[in-house]
């Protein structure tokens, strides 16, 4: 695949996670997400495999698109941390623990198995 074919479907890609990140759809989020890595990896392999330097405006591309995603990652962990605070508000953790610090025996004893003798 040409490096401008590449570059264009990543850009087109691009747009779409953003316009869906907007729009909160999850499940499209998810689809989005996936052919945007499908777009991330074929721009790779035209780079990888284009024999000649690349031109200054092609370069500036690359640097764009680099900067898009690292904005994009920001905002998606920011949208995963708020999605994770309302989940705990609707579902609280448990508090208590089977094993650990802070486990306690039901029946507030030991089971008889594990007295000592005596």
């Amino acid at each position: 695949m040409p490096i401008d074919h590449a570059l264009n479907t990543l850009d087109q890609e691009l747009d779409r996670v953003v316009a869906v990140l907007a729009s909160g759809d999850a499940p499209l989020l998810e689809q989005a997400s996936a052919q945007l890595r499908d777009a991330v990896m074929q721009c790779s392999v035209a780079l990888q495999s284009h024999a000649r330097p690349l031109s200054v405006a092609v370069r500036r591309r690359f640097d764009a698109q680099r900067a898009r995603l690292v904005v994009l990652r920001d905002q998606m962990a920011r949208v995963s941390a708020v999605a994770e605070a309302q989940l705990a508000a609707i579902v609280p953790a448990a508090a208590a623990t089977t094993y650990g610090p802070g486990a306690r025996p039901s029946g507030g004893a030991a089971a008889r198995i594990y007295r000592a003798a005596g």
